[in-house]
C-alpha cells in the first residue's frame, strides 16, 4: 500500500502491525503533504501514540505546533517539546529533521504573538543549520522552512543582526525557484 502512493491505508496498518520504524517512516515522507491537507492534528495523536515507544528518530518536528489556532497553550508545550528532539535530529545528522523542527518551534510563537523572547535559545541552531556546510546539505524545501524561521526569528528579536539580509536574500531565490547563487572562483 506505501508503494502504491496509499501512505494513510498503509501507515493504518504499520500501527496495527506496532511497526514503530515504518509508522515512522511513512510519517516523515508525508507529515508535510498530511499539514498542508489539514490532517496535521492526526500527526499530533500519532506522534503522542509513538511517544512511548522512542526509536532512534524522533517524529515531532513536522510542523504540527498551528493546528490548532486558538490553542496558545497547545502551541508552547508542542514548542517546548520539540527542544529534545531538535537535540536528537541533530545528533543523527538529521538536518531535515532539525529543519523542520526549528520551523516547528518559530511558527507556534508567531501564531501566538505573545513573547518572542523564547526564540533566542533557538537562534544559534539556526546558526549551526544554516551555516555553509549543513546549508549546502539541505534539501530545497527544508532550507526553505529554515530559512523563512530564520527570518521570522531574527525581525522579532535581533532586527540588526546582518544574518538577516542573509537569509531573506537566500530565502527570496529559494522562492524564485530554488537556485543557488554562483560563487565566484
Amino acid at each position: 500500500m506505501e508503494a502504491r502512493g496509499q501512505a494513510s491505508e498503509a501507515l493504518a496498518l504499520f500501527r496495527d502491525a506496532d511497526n514503530v520504524e515504518a509508522m515512522r517512516r511513512v510519517i516523515i515522507a508525508n507529515a508535510l503533504d498530511w499539514a498542508r491537507q489539514g490532517r496535521a492534528q492526526t500527526l499530533v495523536r500519532l506522534d503522542r501514540g509513538a511517544a512511548g515507544r522512542r526509536c532512534a528518530r524522533p517524529i515531532r518536528g513536522s510542523n504540527t505546533g498551528t493546528v490548532a489556532p486558538g490553542s496558545s497553550c497547545g502551541r508552547r508545550a508542542a514548542a517546548r517539546r520539540s527542544s529534545a528532539p531538535t537535540r536528537r535530529f541533530r545528533a543523527a545528522g538529521d538536518l531535515r529533521g532539525q529543519a523542520l523542527a526549528l520551523n516547528t518551534i518559530v511558527t507556534g510563537y508567531y501564531y501566538e504573538w505573545a513573547n518572542f523572547v523564547p526564540l533566542d535559545r533557538w537562534l544559534p541552531e539556526f546558526d549551526r543549520l544554516l551555516g555553509p556546510e549543513s546549508a549546502a546539505k539541505l534539501d530545497r524545501e527544508s532550507e526553505l522552512r529554515a530559512r523563512a524561521a530564520h527570518v521570522i526569528a531574527l525581525l522579532f528579536r535581533r532586527p540588526e543582526d546582518p544574518e538577516l539580509a542573509v537569509s531573506a536574500r537566500r530565502l527570496d531565490e529559494l522562492i524564485d525557484g530554488g537556485k543557488r547563487p554562483q560563487r565566484a572562483r
